[in-house]
């Protein structure tokens, strides 16, 4: 009798224990998950923290929309009502609109919105016009490639009625040319279903629950499963199950086919703008291989070669397309040497989007566009 009730003292014991442990735990818990919510309050940003805890489908400044991999987010900071970077406008008479198109290097990342070179093209042409003035609207969207431009061109751009749409591509071009199992409609380099609402599925509703996890798992990394990469629309819908190696990224250059989509929707474009009288100018692409700073391509000196040959091979393309349509080209391929107008590979200091500004300036006037408007730089 008396072992039975030690034994049952004992086990009462050590359920009682672990009780308390179980209680501490949860004490602990929920005080480090206050403490997180605090933090969380404290550090981070209302658009983050919705972002991370809810399936929408707006993450900062970039926006999921229907037919394109991410639009900007409209009213976001620096951007319009109308997903451009850039003030606000609306359309009016006598006043001309000229619309440029491209990606990161014309959304003009690094610099302020007044910097970019559109914004310092429009600074020019209202110097010299003294019958209409002039708007140049920002149209980049940082990551794009030819065939979403061209896409964005006919339904978000030619609805503003532009009378000038230029034209600055070539450099992201590279990187679905050069990735492995090539397709006509770029699906091997981008994902066609992406969208922020899907991105991390099973965590926002985890991080909304516990701010805790969300910290743990998210700090300065990526862990349990989490990914930053999903959340980064530049990267989240590339098909990085086709990136090549740097052997491959040489061979698959190699190939001329893979220049057909470019040269395709370049012309597109340029057919399209001359089928509604728009005017338009092209512009080579300046880029500097030997300073590549991307996360879509392996970075070894061994591709520099390759990836110079192919963007100069991608101006190629804009010139003989320029001929064949009877349009301009502003041959702002020159900057490239001049180095110390670049932050990496292609992307452009405050001066350097000056120096772009003023080729494509003296392109308008030499060609004779907006003529009655406009002066001659000395």
């Amino acid at each position: 009798m008396d072992l039975s009730n030690k034994r049952t003292n004992s086990t009462s014991r050590k359920s009682f224990s672990f009780s308390v442990i179980i209680l501490l735990l949860l004490i602990t818990f929920i005080i480090a998950e206050c403490f997180a919510r605090l933090l969380v309050w404290w550090k981070w940003q209302p658009v983050k923290i919705r972002s991370m805890t809810e399936h929408t489908s707006t993450v900062g400044n970039f926006t999921s929309l229907a037919y394109f991999p991410y639009v900007l987010t409209p009213n976001y900071e620096t951007h319009n009502s109308y997903g451009f970077r850039g003030k606000e406008f609306e359309i009016k008479p006598h006043r001309k609109r000229i619309v440029c198109v491209g990606s990161s290097t014309t959304f003009g990342i690094y610099v302020d919105s007044d910097k970019t070179y559109s914004a310092q093209l429009e600074n020019l042409l209202n110097e010299g016009a003294h019958e209409f003035e002039f708007e140049v609207l920002n149209a980049g969207i940082p990551g794009w490639v030819s065939t979403e431009n061209l896409l964005n061109l006919q339904l978000r751009i030619l609805p503003l009625q532009p009378d000038l749409v230029i034209i600055y591509q070539g450099r992201n071009e590279i990187f679905p040319q050069s990735f492995n199992n090539f397709a006509s409609d770029y699906s091997h380099y981008r994902k066609a279903d992406y969208s922020f609402k899907a991105t991390n599925y099973l965590y926002k509703p985890l991080f909304k629950f516990s701010n805790l996890f969300m910290i743990f798992a998210t700090y300065r990394g990526s862990r349990f499963g989490w990914s930053w990469t999903d959340e980064n629309p530049a990267y989240g819908n590339t098909r990085f199950e086709n990136q090549p190696t740097a052997t491959q990224v040489i061979e698959n250059l190699d190939d001329p086919s893979r220049n057909r989509v470019y040269r395709s929707s370049v012309a597109s474009m340029v057919a399209i703008c001359k089928s509604r009288n728009i005017d338009i100018i092209l512009c080579t692409m300046a880029f500097q291989a030997d300073r590549l700073a991307t996360g879509n391509l392996e970075n070894d000196p061994i591709i520099y070669e390759s990836l110079q040959k192919q963007v100069n091979e991608n101006n190629q393309i804009v010139r003989e397309i320029a001929n064949k349509f009877g349009v301009p080209v502003a041959e702002t391929a020159s900057l490239m040497n001049e180095p110390e107008l670049f932050l990496d590979d292609c992307h452009f200091n405050e001066k350097g989007h000056a120096r772009r500004a003023a080729i494509i300036y003296q392109t308008i006037v030499e060609s004779k566009l907006f003529q009655s408007g406009l002066k001659k730089n000395d």
